[in-house]
């Protein structure tokens, strides 16, 4: 299992160049709110990515809840491009993944970091 998301600071939960989704992340059981930052670089500034990162979440860090946390949509975007999102729930693990559909340019890539907001 990778990193434990805990305390300040941020995790990269993710760094693809490809579709598919990245590894489950376990959450402290004693974080609650979260922060879900991704960004996409290309091979040369402005050159144009389309994508959409979609995060989960799951109880056991096997089977993703029905419900997907979010999805950040980077819609022919020039590089580089970041956006995000804040959430307030309680669940174990997390993970991102770059949906299909993506259009990359040669050597860009996409990164998803958490950072967790100790009460």
């Amino acid at each position: 299992m990778p990193a434990y998301i805990q305390g300040a600071g941020q995790i990269s939960i993710l760094q693809t160049t490809s579709t598919g989704y990245g590894d489950w992340f376990q959450v402290h059981p004693n974080i609650r709110n979260v922060t879900v930052q991704a960004s996409v670089s290309g091979s040369s500034v402005g050159a144009p990515v389309t994508g959409t990162i979609a995060v989960q979440a799951s109880n056991d860090g096997l089977n993703p809840l029905i419900s997907t946390l979010g999805l950040i949509t980077f819609s022919s975007v020039g590089s580089p491009g970041v956006d995000g999102f804040s959430i307030d729930a309680r669940w174990n693990f997390i993970r991102a993944g770059l949906t299909t559909g993506t259009t990359q340019s040669s050597g860009s890539s996409f990164s998803v970091i958490v950072s967790a907001h100790v009460p």
